[in-house]
């Protein structure tokens, strides 16, 4: 009877274990066919019908408990014993409950928790149900409170960390960084006393420094103008020798002798409160006695016209913030009805328009969104959207929606960006800002040409004045030379006195011909230069003279199709040797059309000038002519732009700075008043050019030599002048064979074209041959 009952407890407990084993075996097997069936396996239908209920419960995370699952079976198979649940484990489910009740509530809208697309697609029917009772409960804002709080408060629990030791350990090292940054201003303030010790005392013993320049922004005016540091020390540099000869005499004088020195009414004394340091010196403005004209005179350089000129832009009171959640919210309830599921990411308010980044549920289709631009515009009530897929760099795609108001993008705020101020570059220019707000500064030396198109009104022309007035503000004369072409006649002209100008403002096409082929014939001199001095380049070369450097040259054509109406040949052959080797000469060119067609922008062109930009035009074809893809048929207009320089897959949307005429008038006025630049423009050896008729003619003459005297030899033997049989007996083109009958009837060789009939022969072979020779 005892060995029964023995044997039955072992038989049972045998049982017990085994019983065990199978429940392991059970939740290996369904974690296992879990795992498989979401890493995309073909488990069949048991592991379909699994992954669903997975999907159903926890949503995306579905694989987290499929390996809890087979983690806890590989437990019981082990041990073969029950598995005893720590507080540590039930607070872990709790934690992942509440997280994807959080992506759940992230990724849904009010009203569509328990949405079905929804559930297998983020949170699983646990997220879905906990946020539904919350956001019945709390609202929107409460839920998150509540989510927040549950969360902090597991994690103490699961972590045993305590909220007040973690603020007291950040308040610490704050407060650690904090004294090293207080030590480290203190010791850099002690060493700018040293030196501003010494400079005051250096100042002391060269008076002459005590009276030369004051800074005074705020009563900087037009008769009191901007010089750069640069400026300064280089008029210093030149006048040394008789600098050191008054030292020599200051030196030999007591100091109340040098005091009693009466200073020239030019000058003030410098207000040592505003100078940082010897080194850093900027002289930003002139604070003049008696006539100011005198001390421009003494400073005998060119002078920077001062921001002031230009006008501030006005901070923009509409809030956008509100506008771009309430497009966020429509934005996405319009791609869920249509169904696709995607989540904006991120939002990037710009001047004009704001970029909406959307990040697609894995299967979705980037076609599928961009198909859907019209329901989209549709819904936000714009007039069109446009669609980046994907953005350049992230696994996004990007919807640019137009703002309810714009804000103007001024030419001063972009002057005083750090980027431009800090830009190294050869001809830096500002453009405007991108859609983030950043200001977009470009290199014309590294493009090295641009391409610029646009309908009228768009903005090409405030364009062409920002790049010129962004040259003013930054180079001087020797630095940057100019060469505008304006057909327009009018939209150039403003500019026809500044001293950056080669030669004034070419206003008729046919000499702008003449004008493109003498830049043909710089270039071609300054590569001898190059040559003779064993340089690459034109940065070569001034490194080799630094005396004599050779300036950059910038041509700008603000109406191609003008030009190539009327001589496209000369025009095209001369913008392609340019565009071609002009780079490493320092020449650099700026073509613009309102009418980006292929026939004023040539393959040729188009070819050779790698970097565009493109305002708004009226059709894709235009689009995909100037930037060879689509998209600009879809810009706002007024300086709305897509700017794509050489290196760069897809443009780059651009508010485009803007600059009034009244500003530019300003501006140039104040150059123009400058002594120096009347005396840099009299130095200056002036530029004839051409008229392409009289270029043409010689090369025709050179032609018609060739052939003329045989032409005329033949038509008199035969008796038969037509074109036709021109083109018969000597193999030339039609165009070559009208040339030489119209050149024999103006000789008066032959008479007027008379239908299909051959013309009259009017002279002799004697007579004809004293007509060539020119008797």
């Amino acid at each position: 009877m005892r060995k029964r009952t023995v044997s039955n407890k072992r038989n049972k407990n045998k049982k017990g274990l085994q019983h065990y084993e199978i429940i392991g075996l059970l939740l290996v097997v369904i974690g296992t066919l879990a795992v498989l069936s979401i890493a995309g396996q073909n488990i069949g239908f048991i592991g379909e019908c699994i992954f669903n209920l997975f999907s159903f419960l926890f949503g995306k995370s579905a694989g987290i408990p499929a390996i809890v699952f087979i983690f806890v079976g590989i437990r019981y198979i082990a041990l073969r014993e029950k598995f005893k649940y720590s507080l540590k484990f039930f607070i872990g489910i709790i934690l992942y409950w509440l997280l994807i009740a959080a992506i759940h509530a992230w990724f849904t809208s009010f009203g569509n928790e328990l949405n079905f697309e929804m559930l297998i697609s983020y949170g699983g029917a646990l997220g879905g149900i906990a946020v539904w009772g919350l956001r019945f409960l709390f609202g929107e804002i409460g839920t998150w409170i509540v989510l927040f709080v549950a969360v902090l408060i597991t994690i103490v629990f699961f972590t045993k960390w305590s909220l007040s030791s973690g603020v007291i350990y950040v308040g610490e090292k704050t407060t650690q960084k904090v004294a090293k940054v207080g030590e480290a201003i203190k010791a850099k303030k002690i060493e700018y006393e040293e030196r501003h010790r010494l400079t005051k005392k250096s100042k002391s013993t060269y008076s002459m420094r005590d009276f030369i320049f004051k800074k005074k922004q705020d009563k900087l005016s037009l008769n009191a103008e901007p010089v750069k540091e640069s400026d300064y020390y280089e008029e210093s540099h030149n006048n040394s020798e008789d600098l050191s000869q008054d030292n020599e005499k200051f030196d030999c004088m007591s100091h109340s002798e040098v005091e009693n020195i009466e200073l020239p009414s030019v000058f003030v004394e410098i207000d040592d409160t505003n100078v940082k340091n010897s080194e850093d010196l900027m002289i930003s403005s002139l604070q003049v006695e008696g006539n100011p004209i005198n001390a421009i005179e003494e400073l005998n350089s060119y002078q920077y016209p001062p921001l002031t000129l230009l006008q501030p832009g006005v901070k923009q009171s509409y809030s956008l913030a509100k506008e771009a959640s309430d497009k966020k919210k429509i934005l996405e309830d319009t791609l869920h009805n249509f169904g696709v599921a995607a989540k904006v990411i991120n939002i990037s308010v710009g001047p004009t328009v704001t970029r909406f980044e959307l990040e697609p549920a894995p299967g979705v289709k980037v076609k599928k969104i961009e198909n859907l631009s019209d329901d989209i515009a549709l819904q936000l009530a714009a007039t069109h959207v446009r669609i980046e897929a994907p953005i350049p760099g992230k696994s996004a795609v990007g919807i640019e929606v137009p703002n309810g108001k714009n804000s103007v993008v001024v030419l001063r705020d972009v002057l005083e960006s750090q980027e431009f101020i800090e830009a190294r570059g050869n001809i830096n220019v500002a453009l405007g800002k991108d859609i983030a707000g950043k200001t977009i500064v470009a290199d014309l030396a590294k493009m090295p040409h641009l391409l610029i198109a646009g309908s009228t009104g768009s903005g090409k022309s405030v364009c062409i004045n920002t790049i010129i007035m962004s040259i003013l503000y930054k180079y001087s004369p020797e630095e940057v030379k100019m060469i505008l072409i304006d057909p327009k006649v009018v939209e150039l002209s403003i500019y026809n006195k500044i001293p950056h100008l080669r030669s004034p403002v070419v206003t008729e096409p046919k000499k702008s011909a003449g004008a493109l082929q003498w830049a043909v014939k710089e270039m071609e001199n300054r590569y001898k230069l190059f040559s003779e001095s064993g340089v690459r380049d034109i940065r070569g070369y001034n490194r080799l003279h630094t005396e004599d450097k050779m300036s950059f040259l910038l041509i700008v054509i603000d109406e191609l199709a003008d030009l190539m109406m009327v001589a496209a040949d000369s025009v095209e052959q001369a913008i392609c040797r340019l565009a071609q080797k002009a780079r490493a000469a320092g020449i650099h060119l700026i073509l613009a059309t309102q009418r980006p067609s292929v026939d004023v922008i040539t393959g040729l062109i188009k070819a050779n000038i790698p970097s565009r930009i493109s305002f708004a035009v009226s059709s894709q074809i235009d689009s995909r002519t100037i930037l060879d893809k689509s998209g600009a048929e879809h810009l706002l207009g007024k300086g709305d732009m897509l700017f794509a320089p050489i290196g760069v897959i897809n443009p780059i949307r651009i508010q485009g700075a803007f600059v009034s005429d009244e500003e530019v008038e300003a501006v140039t006025n104040f150059v123009e008043n400058q002594k120096v630049v009347a005396e840099m423009i009299k130095s200056q050896e002036p530029i004839v050019f051409t008229a392409p008729e009289e270029a043409t003619k010689v090369v025709g003459e050179e032609q018609q030599d060739e052939l003329l005297s045989e032409a005329v030899d033949w038509v008199l033997s035969t008796g038969r002048a037509s074109v036709s049989m021109l083109q018969r007996r000597f193999r030339i083109g039609y165009t070559r064979a009208g040339r030489l009958m119209d050149t024999m009837e103006e000789l008066g060789i032959v008479g007027t074209a008379n239908g299909a009939k051959p013309r009259d022969i009017l002279v002799s072979k004697e007579q004809a041959e004293q007509i060539l020779k020119g008797d």
